[in-house]
Protein backbone atom coordinates (compact mmCIF):
# COMPACT_ATOMS: atom_id res chain seq x y z
CA UNK A 1 0.00 0.00 0.00
CA UNK A 2 1.19 3.67 -0.84
CA UNK A 3 1.01 6.48 1.21
CA UNK A 4 -1.74 9.07 0.17
CA UNK A 5 -0.60 12.46 -0.91
CA UNK A 6 -2.10 15.47 0.45
CA UNK A 7 -1.82 18.59 -2.30
CA UNK A 8 -3.33 21.66 -2.78
CA UNK A 9 -5.29 22.42 0.53
CA UNK A 10 -7.01 25.85 0.64
CA UNK A 11 -9.11 26.76 3.52
CA UNK A 12 -12.87 27.82 3.08
CA UNK A 13 -13.46 32.06 3.33
CA UNK A 14 -15.06 31.45 6.87
CA UNK A 15 -12.62 29.12 7.68
CA UNK A 16 -14.94 26.10 8.64
CA UNK A 17 -13.81 23.98 5.54
CA UNK A 18 -10.54 22.89 3.58
CA UNK A 19 -10.53 21.26 0.13
CA UNK A 20 -7.77 19.66 -0.88
CA UNK A 21 -6.57 17.30 -3.14
CA UNK A 22 -5.29 13.54 -2.82
CA UNK A 23 -3.25 11.50 -4.75
CA UNK A 24 -1.57 7.61 -4.46
CA UNK A 25 0.69 6.70 -6.72
CA UNK A 26 0.95 4.05 -8.65
CA UNK A 27 -1.88 2.57 -7.48
CA UNK A 28 -4.84 5.62 -8.23
CA UNK A 29 -3.07 7.06 -11.29
CA UNK A 30 -5.68 10.29 -10.85
CA UNK A 31 -6.26 12.55 -7.97
CA UNK A 32 -9.31 13.47 -6.45
CA UNK A 33 -10.65 15.87 -4.49
CA UNK A 34 -12.05 16.39 -1.28
CA UNK A 35 -13.58 18.87 1.25
CA UNK A 36 -12.95 18.25 5.35
CA UNK A 37 -14.66 20.21 7.76
CA UNK A 38 -11.37 22.37 10.14
CA UNK A 39 -11.92 20.45 13.11
CA UNK A 40 -11.28 16.79 10.78
CA UNK A 41 -14.49 15.43 10.40
CA UNK A 42 -16.90 15.08 7.72
CA UNK A 43 -14.55 14.32 4.93
CA UNK A 44 -16.50 14.20 1.60
CA UNK A 45 -15.22 12.97 -1.88
CA UNK A 46 -15.90 15.50 -5.00
CA UNK A 47 -14.57 13.25 -7.34
CA UNK A 48 -11.20 12.93 -9.53
CA UNK A 49 -10.01 16.61 -10.15
CA UNK A 50 -7.44 18.91 -8.77
CA UNK A 51 -6.15 22.44 -8.37
CA UNK A 52 -9.42 22.92 -6.03
CA UNK A 53 -10.23 26.40 -5.23
CA UNK A 54 -13.18 28.28 -3.32
CA UNK A 55 -15.13 31.13 -4.74
CA UNK A 56 -15.16 34.19 -2.89
CA UNK A 57 -18.72 33.50 -0.98
CA UNK A 58 -17.47 29.95 -0.22
CA UNK A 59 -20.62 28.20 -1.56
CA UNK A 60 -18.56 27.10 -4.88
CA UNK A 61 -15.60 24.55 -5.60
CA UNK A 62 -14.00 24.61 -9.14
CA UNK A 63 -11.60 21.74 -9.70
CA UNK A 64 -9.45 20.80 -12.88
CA UNK A 65 -10.58 17.03 -13.99
CA UNK A 66 -8.53 16.53 -17.19
CA UNK A 67 -8.55 19.47 -19.84
CA UNK A 68 -11.94 20.36 -18.19
CA UNK A 69 -13.01 23.08 -15.36
CA UNK A 70 -15.28 21.29 -13.01
CA UNK A 71 -17.64 24.02 -10.55
CA UNK A 72 -19.05 22.40 -7.64
CA UNK A 73 -22.20 24.02 -5.66
CA UNK A 74 -22.07 23.10 -2.32
CA UNK A 75 -24.90 23.18 0.13
CA UNK A 76 -27.18 20.64 -1.02
CA UNK A 77 -27.36 17.10 -1.12
CA UNK A 78 -25.08 14.87 -2.49
CA UNK A 79 -27.54 13.77 -5.40
CA UNK A 80 -28.84 17.44 -6.19
CA UNK A 81 -25.49 19.16 -6.09
CA UNK A 82 -24.30 20.41 -9.88
CA UNK A 83 -21.27 19.97 -11.44
CA UNK A 84 -20.79 23.05 -14.39
CA UNK A 85 -18.13 21.67 -17.34
CA UNK A 86 -17.52 21.30 -20.69
CA UNK A 87 -21.65 20.21 -22.29
CA UNK A 88 -22.70 21.06 -18.60
CA UNK A 89 -24.05 24.86 -17.56
CA UNK A 90 -25.38 26.19 -14.23
CA UNK A 91 -29.12 27.40 -15.02
CA UNK A 92 -28.84 29.32 -11.71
Amino acid sequence: MYPIIFIDPNMSPGGSKVVMATHQVPEYPHSHVWTVRADGGGLTALGVGAHPVWSPDGTRIAFAAGSDICLESLGHPRDERRRDGPGQRDER
